[in-house]
């Protein structure tokens, strides 16, 4: 078996596809030309990226990256649970806003302002850990071992981008039940003395169920 690779760069609206069908092509013509050297060898095209970081590469990578989503819902169910717990000493307070006036909708919107602003400063402070991380790592590289010039080890916006994205989305999706959850206080009962057993049922039902979802990620984690 041989190999010999080839760099090239695509022309502009040529598509790997299209790259492909135009060396198998020359693949076929050289072997009928040249059938004693070129019997049964064929080409390939396939990306930089691919031919490199590809293949188990990849595959550690996307593990990896699992994992870490893994332990973001983990952190966000615990989060939640807390937030949860948190809003079950508040149902007196919810009660009398409803009472005066407040929309449930007024509520539910400040639970999630309120998890919004932790989420946003949870995302700030894995940013700082985040450049922290990089500059130890290159630090930890040997200097007999320099890095190639193509790969860069930097946060760009990319990264930002995902980060907000994380964080936005986590808040809402972990802070919207906790918020509804606050928001469906019975005034008669809550406002009443000796009745924070009929709030803590349902809240120990929700609770109960993000519990079970953090054992099952990390059981598969």
């Amino acid at each position: 078996m041989r190999g010999i690779p080839v760099f090239a760069r695509l022309a502009d609206g040529v598509s790997l596809a299209e790259a492909q069908s135009e060396v198998n092509l020359l693949a076929k013509r050289l072997e009928q030309q040249y059938p004693e050297t070129n019997q049964g060898v064929g080409a390939f095209v396939q990306t930089y990226n691919d031919m490199y970081h590809g293949g188990r590469l990849r595959l550690i990578f996307l593990a990896l990256l699992g994992a870490v989503g893994f332990v973001l819902l983990i952190a966000c169910a615990n989060v939640a649970n807390l937030l949860l717990s948190r809003s079950l000493t508040r149902a007196r307070e919810v009660s009398i806003r409803l009472a005066l006036g407040a929309s449930r909708w007024r509520i539910v919107r400040q639970f999630l302002i309120e998890s919004v602003l932790l989420a946003f400063l949870g995302g700030l402070a894995g940013l700082l850990i985040s450049v922290w991380g990089v500059q130890l790592f290159l630090g930890a590289i040997p200097a007999d071992y320099p890095i190639p010039y193509w790969v860069d080890f930097s946060l760009d916006y990319r990264v930002f981008g995902y980060l907000a994205a994380i964080c936005l989305g986590t808040s809402i999706l972990f802070g919207l039940a906790p918020a509804l959850h606050s928001s469906k206080v019975d005034l008669n009962q809550t406002l009443k003395e000796g009745t924070r057993g009929s709030v803590g049922g349902r809240r120990k039902l929700l609770s109960g169920s993000l519990v079970v979802s953090e054992v099952a990620l990390a059981l598969v984690l």
